[in-house]
């Protein structure tokens, strides 16, 4: 288990003059504030963050459940969703849409 000064040292390492470092703030955030499995975040989407808490609809033996996450980890999430997002964002091709991929 991590002390606290040890956490805060792994949290602040994202270069955030980067939008992949905002990013990886907002992950490393998540996973301190929630601690929810890496496939568990990957799993999330937009709609699962509301009013201070997440849904995990995909957990460890498929069930859903609701988790509080903490206001700093919220701000972190919003900074990323408002700043950098729309930068990191990859749209499917066309011709995989068609394809079913």
């Amino acid at each position: 288990m991590l002390t606290r000064e040890e956490a805060e040292r792994v949290l602040s390492e994202p270069d955030l003059s980067s939008p992949f470092g905002l990013r990886d703030r907002a992950i490393l955030e998540t996973f301190y504030s929630t601690g929810i499995r890496r496939m568990e975040l990957a799993g999330l989407r937009l709609y699962d963050v509301e009013r201070g808490t997440i849904v995990v609809r995909q957990g460890k033996g498929k069930k859903a459940r609701m988790i509080p996450i903490g206001a700093r980890a919220l701000a972190w999430l919003e900074t990323y969703l408002g700043q950098v997002r729309s930068e990191l964002v990859v749209e499917a091709d066309e011709e995989d849409d068609e394809e079913g991929r």
